[in-house]
């Protein structure tokens, strides 16, 4: 007997540009890309976190504003993360801001374990992992908060592979978490995005 195969409907509610809440950042200088990250091509890299919602109580609408509000904050320190390569040479134009969605989905939480096929599962994603992109201006960070029938969420993140590294992506998800459980206080940890060798084992 044939599997019967899940519908999966994800309707987008609201797109917007999240931006660095600090009120100028032409003294920010441009953020260099490596020569290995100028010959590569743009693509796109993602990780996702499901939070079941527990408290019957809970104003959702008001918990994403304050999510929001954390990734505009914390921008302010990884500020590469807001702006768009220019020239395949470097990221500029800090105030342009990271990709915001908002999506809401037709099944449960627990569904949306079983999916296995690729074409339900990127509905879910900003960018498609490690699909080739054509416009080479695009966002270097998107978020795609998905809301699920049980009124459970899954986060989502994709990074352009051009500027993101592990521990960089580690403390932007952890403030991303934070702001969902409403627990991101005021102080960020200062990461400063290094340069990174052009090629393994150059000095």
């Amino acid at each position: 007997m044939a599997k019967k195969t899940m519908n999966v409907e994800v309707t987008i509610l609201s797109r917007e540009n999240i931006k660095p809440c600090l009120p100028s950042l032409d003294h920010l200088k441009p953020y260099k890309l490596c020569l290995f990250d100028q010959l590569t091509p743009v693509t796109y890299s993602s990780g996702v976190m499901f939070y079941p919602i527990t408290q019957p109580n809970l104003n959702l609408p008001k918990t994403l504003a304050h999510l929001k509000n954390s990734l505009s904050k914390a921008l302010n320190l990884y500020y590469p993360f807001s702006g768009r390569t220019k020239k395949n040479l470097y990221v500029d134009d800090f105030a342009a801001g990271l990709l915001y969605l908002e999506a809401r989905v037709n099944c449960r939480m627990s569904d949306s374990f079983k999916l296995r096929d690729t074409e339900s599962l990127n509905r879910f994603i900003p960018f498609h992992p490690f699909r080739k992109e054509t416009d080479t201006s695009g966002p270097q960070v998107a978020f795609q908060v998905n809301i699920f029938a049980c009124s459970g969420i899954a986060l989502v993140i994709s990074l352009a592979h051009k500027s993101s590294d592990g521990s960089t992506v580690t403390f932007l998800l952890k403030i991303m978490g934070r702001g969902v459980r409403r627990l991101a206080g005021e102080n960020h940890p200062a990461v400063y995005l290094r340069r990174r060798r052009d090629f393994p084992g150059e000095g």
